[in-house]
Parts: C-alpha cells; sequence; structure tokens
C-alpha cells in the first residue's frame, strides 16, 4: 500500500470519527440510554480497519491504527513508541505508515 493509498484511508477514518461524534452526542440529547449508533458505527470503522491493517505484510502492524486512534488521540496526544530500537513520537500518519511497514529485520 502506497502512502497516498494510505492516507486517503486515514481520512475516511478520521472524518467517519469526527461525524460518530457528532451523531453520538445528538441522539445522547435524545435518548441518552441508547448507544446504538455509537455500536453500530464503531463495527463499521473496525471493519474498515481491518481492511486498510490488512494491506500491510507484517503482523506487527496489527492494532497500530487503533493505537494511533484511540491511545494517541488521532496524533494530538502522541505517545512516545519503540521500534527498530529507537523512540518515535507517534504524532502523524506519516509515522504510523512507517511504523506499520517496519519489517522487524
Amino acid at each position: 500500500m502506497t502512502f497516498e493509498e494510505f492516507e486517503k484511508d486515514m481520512k475516511v477514518i478520521l472524518d467517519f470519527i469526527k461525524e460518530s461524534d457528532k451523531w453520538n452526542e445528538a441522539l445522547q440529547s435524545l435518548m441518552p440510554e441508547s448507544s446504538i449508533f455509537m455500536d453500530f458505527g464503531f463495527n463499521l470503522l473496525d471493519a474498515f480497519v481491518d481492511k486498510v491493517e490488512s494491506n500491510f505484510p507484517y503482523t506487527a502492524s496489527s492494532e497500530w491504527i487503533n493505537y494511533y486512534l484511540y491511545e494517541c488521540n488521532c496524533g494530538k496526544t502522541p505517545m512516545t513508541v519503540s521500534y527498530d530500537n529507537k523512540d518515535i513520537e507517534l504524532d502523524s500518519i506519516e509515522k504510523l505508515y512507517e511504523i506499520m511497514n517496519y519489517s522487524g529485520e
């Protein structure tokens, strides 16, 4: 997967999260006890993340997208991660792409 393809897919994921937050907020004001959209939305998101991750040949790439989305708050709260005997701040999709392409060799 090229970086341009990855960037396009990540834009879809980030836009989906942004829009789903708006929907969840609106639905919570109408039905505070409901999590229907959140449950349905995250199932779609998980399926798309799995599709994107399947384009990377190394098993080490598994879960990096979720880590970036949730632990690093889409790069807004960078976390230091280690790979290839170096520490980097995971604060961009460029760095995420680099990590996901790391073969361990």
